[in-house]
């Protein structure tokens, strides 16, 4: 047997220990399954990205402040980190497939309110529950094993999880080639015609997935843990704006130094806990998962500083002068790249394992960071550089699923993946506050609020430093993991038993 052959074996859900996915799904409702939650998961993505190039902008349309716009962006954050925790577990208790519908369902009435908003508490509102939609990739990871052929899991784990690149690719161009022929708010119709359309796919295409037992709902785990993501996300994303010594920041970070060994407390106390601190704990998950917050850090910081020096005035002596459209085009390869390359690392890990996947990806964008410190007077090399990081991001998205999915219990799948996106976010959430302090420090008066291009090389620095430390920490990680035995969760001699019993 071929290392592929046994790879897609191991890839089969373990009857020990995966949840029950009820009767085998008519061959129709199987097909395109994969896809559709694909399409789930970049239509969740897109609604994150859409308006972070249109910030400029929303101070004039809705009567207000850039700090007060800013919070269009932060208010996102917060309830995609907290909804991503939260609902991932109960898919795992009630059922993946009705939590990704209401995940959906939360996308178009989000996009209603934004598409209807000429107010900033209204277009808040409006954001808010459109965060609650980015749950949809972890439940639609966590639901490929069930129900996708097993030649097509790797594959399927690795685009869903990689839609998050590819939306915040699409989004830029697509928004600024909207916003520069139509008003903002047509951007928001077409995300509400979008989630309506994934809704009726979802809905009709992908069998549910029936939870093995049924657990109690931590109503008081899920209040702490929103606080502990809150108590950290509002200083990290508004650090910049309050000052990193304002007592609000202090004041916060310090509340979340108070609650989150009382979260981690509660829930080991817990006999169905909302986040299991004992997986969490699992050298696997752990490292990995601190490796995301890098890995993200790195993912952000190049979807960040690429418009932005690209739409800089030539005047600066390093920008292009280019519109937001072009901008965006520029940045469309990266989420291209991230569809060509998300099958091929799912080979890659099929074949020599997952860690081997992210290994090279974090390569990828060290060398990116490398060709953006040397390599950045014209814009063909501009370009070049972002589609190189944007391959390292590519490839490691792709394989961390599959490493968490294979370290986990098979009923914590949908919470593991949360965890692990919600370290995502955390990471992109460091990444914006350390590039917006560094820009914001180098930005000299009478210059038209252009920084100095060091700030950007400084940028650089850290997220290469931050790929680096990702591909150290990797090399904790058991290379096995996504050659064999990568979604089940049981450990590779407790198969074994199961296969000879």
């Amino acid at each position: 047997m071929s290392v592929e052959q046994q790879a897609l074996d191991d890839l089969r859900p373990d009857p020990a220990s995966a949840a029950d996915p009820g009767p085998p799904p008519a061959r129709s409702a199987v097909r395109g399954a994969v896809g559709i939650l694909a399409v789930a998961g970049l239509a969740a993505s897109l609604v994150q990205t859409l308006v972070v190039p249109l910030l400029p902008t929303f101070p004039a349309a809705l009567g207000t402040t850039p700090s007060g716009a800013s919070w269009l962006v932060t208010v996102t954050i917060l309830t995609g980190a907290v909804s991503t925790a939260v609902l991932s577990r109960l898919g795992d208790i009630f059922g993946k497939k009705r939590l990704l519908l209401i995940a959906l369902a939360f996308l178009v009435a989000g996009s209603v309110v934004c598409a209807v908003a000429s107010s900033l508490p209204l277009m808040l509102l409006g954001r808010a529950l459109q965060g609650i939609s980015l749950v949809a990739i972890p439940l639609g990871i966590s639901i490929i094993p069930a129900v996708s052929p097993p030649e097509r899991i790797g594959t399927g784990m690795a685009l869903i999880s990689a839609s998050l690149g590819i939306g915040g690719a699409v989004g830029l161009p697509l928004a600024g080639a909207l916003t520069e022929a139509f008003d903002f708010h047509v951007l928001f119709w077409m995300c509400a015609i979008g989630g309506v359309l994934a809704l009726g796919a979802v809905a009709v295409a992908v069998p549910e997935v029936r939870p093995a037992h049924r657990a109690r709902v931590d109503l008081v785990g899920a209040v702490m843990l929103t606080a502990v993501l809150s108590t950290l996300l509002l200083p990290v994303s508004n650090g910049s704006v309050w000052g990193w010594t304002s007592p609000w920041t202090i004041g916060l970070l310090a509340a979340f130094a108070v609650l989150l060994p009382l979260f981690a407390w509660h829930q080991a106390r817990r006999a169905d806990p909302l986040v299991d601190v004992r997986t969490l704990r699992r050298p696997p998950v752990a490292i990995t998962n601190v490796a995301t917050m890098f890995i993200g850090f790195a993912m952000f910081a190049n979807f960040m500083a690429g418009p932005a020096i690209l739409q800089q005035d030539t005047a600066t002596g390093y920008g292009f002068g280019t519109s937001l459209t072009v901008a965006g085009l520029c940045m469309l390869p990266i989420g291209m790249m991230m569809v060509v390359l998300a099958p091929v690392s799912a080979r890659v890990s099929a074949r020599w394992g997952a860690r081997t996947s992210v290994l090279l990806g974090c390569a990828a964008m060290v060398a990116g960071y490398v060709m953006w410190l040397l390599f950045n007077d014209s814009l063909a090399l501009v370009v070049l550089n972002v589609v190189v990081v944007g391959m390292g991001v590519a490839f490691c998205f792709a394989a961390l699923p599959t490493i968490v999915t294979a370290s986990a219990p098979a009923a914590e799948g949908a919470a593991a993946n949360g965890i692990n996106n919600v370290a995502r976010n955390i990471g992109s959430a460091l990444s914006s506050a350390v590039g917006g302090a560094l820009l914001a420090a180098m930005t000299p008066a009478g210059t038209g609020g252009a920084p100095l291009f060091a700030a950007y090389l400084d940028l650089f620095v850290a997220a290469g430093c931050a790929a680096a430390v990702a591909l150290v920490l990797m090399l904790f990680v058991p290379a096995h993991l996504g050659r064999v035995g990568a979604v089940s969760g049981a450990p590779r001699r407790a198969r074994r038993r199961a296969r000879s019993s």
